[in-house]
């Protein structure tokens, strides 16, 4: 499989995989406030943040900074920006919660925390074992 073909195939089934995830608690956690129907414009947007997630995952997996910690840090400034930007775009077409930027900074934030542990944690086994 060539090169692009392998990135595009990780990315791919990282989005799906944190867009699958994502969904299903946001969902339950609807459910449980008493919410039973989410909207598909928030659906998209929702996708649309996920496929930020992934490229900021695959910035930091191509990232190649001295400092190991700027290879996490700048891939999340530059997508975190992005998010602010879809979320002020988005402002166009539906009327945004009071609280949207500081929503969207705190659900972003957790999950980029997470999948970033896991995927370094990950990476160090892989090396490890292939040693």
């Amino acid at each position: 499989m060539s090169n692009i073909k392998r990135e595009l195939y990780r990315g791919a089934v990282l989005f799906a995989a944190i867009f699958s995830v994502v969904t299903i608690i946001s969902s339950v956690i609807q459910l449980i406030n008493g919410t039973e129907s989410d909207s598909n414009f928030h659906i998209i947007l929702r996708a649309m943040i996920t496929l930020i997630g992934v490229t900021a995952f695959w910035m930091s997996w191509k990232a190649s900074f001295r400092v190991e910690a700027l290879n996490v840090i700048v891939p999340y400034v530059v997508t975190i920006a992005m998010v602010f930007a879809t979320v002020f775009f988005s402002g166009f077409f539906v009327e945004l919660h009071p609280n949207a930027y500081r929503d969207i900074f705190l659900n972003y934030t957790v999950v980029f925390a997470i999948v970033t542990v896991i995927i370094r944690i990950v990476a160090r086994i892989s090396t490890k074992k292939s040693k």
